[in-house]
Formats: C-alpha cells, sequence, structure tokens
C-alpha cells in the first residue's frame, strides 16, 4: 500500500505526507515505541504516552503533543492513529502508563461514559458526594462492568435525600402509573410521605429504571489521577441536568 493511500485522511492534502520530514514521521510512526496506550475506533481518537507526566490526546487533525504544536503538521501520533485505523501492518509494543492500575484503561470507555465519569470525579472531590444515580443505559452501566463502580439499591434514607425536583423527575419515570403518585406540583412533605408509603412497590420500579452507583475502592483512590485526565478533554462542560440526573450526599 502507499503512503497516499493510507493517508488519504480528514483535512491533510496528500502532498503533505510526501515531504521527506513527514516521510520520517511516517517510519517512526510504525515502530513499537509509537503504539497508542488506547484508541476509541469509533471517534477515531487515541491517547499517546506522553514526554511528561501528561499523555497525549491525538486526533486525525490534532495532537497535544510539541511537534503537532509548533509545526501544525501531521506528527508521528497522528500517523500512527491513521495506520491504526486502517488497519496497516505496525509494530506494536507495550505502552506504561498510571492507568495500568486500574481495571480499564478510562480512555477505552465510551466517550459519554467518560463524561460521566468526569462528573462523578467532581463531585466526590469538591462536594464529597458518595452516591450517584443515572439512568440505567450502556454508559451508566459501561462504569460498573469494567470495575469503576459497584451498584447500590435505592432506599428510603438515599432517596428521600435527594433534591425535591430529583426526586419527583425519578418517580414519575419509573412509576408512572402508580395510584396517588404525587403531582409534580406537590410539596415536599407529601412526596416524602408517598415514597414512604410506598417504598416496598416502587424500589423495584426505581432499580429497574435507574442506576445508583459508588466508586470501587480502587477508582476512589485514583479518583484525582482520572478527574486530572478527564479534564483536559470535559473540563469546560457543564454538568447535565436530564442526562445526568442526579448527584447526592450520603445524610
Amino acid at each position: 500500500m502507499q503512503v497516499v493511500d493510507i493517508m488519504n485522511f480528514s483535512l491533510w492534502d496528500n502532498a503533505v505526507h510526501e515531504d521527506g520530514e513527514q516521510l520520517k514521521r511516517i517510519a517512526t510512526a510504525k515502530k513499537a515505541d509509537t503504539t497508542p496506550a488506547s484508541i476509541d475506533r469509533e471517534n477515531k481518537t487515541a491517547v499517546f504516552k506522553g514526554s511528561g507526566k501528561e499523555p497525549y490526546i491525538t486526533t486525525l487533525e490534532s495532537c497535544s503533543c510539541r511537534d503537532f504544536f509548533v509545526r501544525k503538521l501531521p506528527c508521528k501520533h497522528i500517523y500512527r492513529l491513521a495506520l491504526e485505523l486502517e488497519g496497516a501492518d505496525v509494530k506494536q509494543g507495550i505502552n506504561k502508563n498510571e492507568y495500568a492500575e486500574l481495571p480499564c484503561d478510562i480512555f477505552a470507555l465510551p466517550a459519554e461514559s467518560q463524561s460521566i465519569l468526569y462528573e462523578m470525579c467532581v463531585s466526590k472531590i469538591y462536594h464529597g458526594d458518595n452516591i450517584f444515580a443515572f439512568e440505567r443505559d450502556e454508559f451508566s452501566e459501561a462504569l460498573f462492568y469494567n470495575g469503576f463502580c459497584v451498584q447500590s439499591v435505592p432506599t428510603l434514607e438515599t432517596v428521600s435525600a435527594l433534591p425535591l425536583p430529583s426526586i419527583k423527575r425519578i418517580i414519575h419515570a419509573s412509576c408512572p402509573d402508580m395510584e396517588g403518585l404525587p403531582k409534580k406540583s406537590a410539596q415536599t412533605k407529601s412526596v416524602i410521605a408517598w415514597v414512604s408509603a410506598n417504598i416496598e412497590s416502587i424500589i423495584p420500579l426505581i432499580d429497574k429504571r435507574f442506576m445508583f452507583l459508588e466508586f470501587t475502592e480502587h477508582a476512589d483512590k485514583h479518583k484525582v489521577t482520572i478527574h486530572r485526565r478527564l479534564a483536559k478533554i470535559y473540563g469546560s462542560s457543564t454538568p447535565r441536568d436530564e442526562d445526568f440526573v442526579v448527584k447526592f450526599r450520603i445524610l
């Protein structure tokens, strides 16, 4: 396969890849030392071990390494990502990084799961939150199945400790046909009374619709590191109201 065929990607003109300096970077990209720490093939991004503590975040259009910052042309990391995505013949090596102690590389998670994980870290580090409730879907479940979180069965205490709008949202989504379901305009006292009176019936319904998650001991130990890495991508995002259903403290 010709270089020009492999490198027909993104915003780069094929002529760029035939330059002598670029050919050197393509050659380096094929070496085992340039093996990425992780690749997100769906979103066409990769993470590479950096020269310092911070990893390089790479797409087909940009990279956080100094070579790309200075030259604004494809670096060896961009080329390696393109080669990996094309299934080209490259040498594979072991790229050790500080995620090795975690059950799963955080950048191997779906982007939506990474975002949830980042918001959990923010809430745990800065607000002391311990339990988090999310709509049960493939992205929240990924945190459980990949060993970052354990599930908790909701209880009267934890549900009652939620902000009133969150309690209403959860019970209306989980128990829409329950008799006497409080109106969305109901006050705290009547909502809590209904929850308490029906707790045995509604807990299975809530548990089916929502996941109540806590960090595993190991993930909790590394939450600052996880937060620091994900902040590069999600640090400017605003916590979501509907998707990031609710965060609450254990009283």
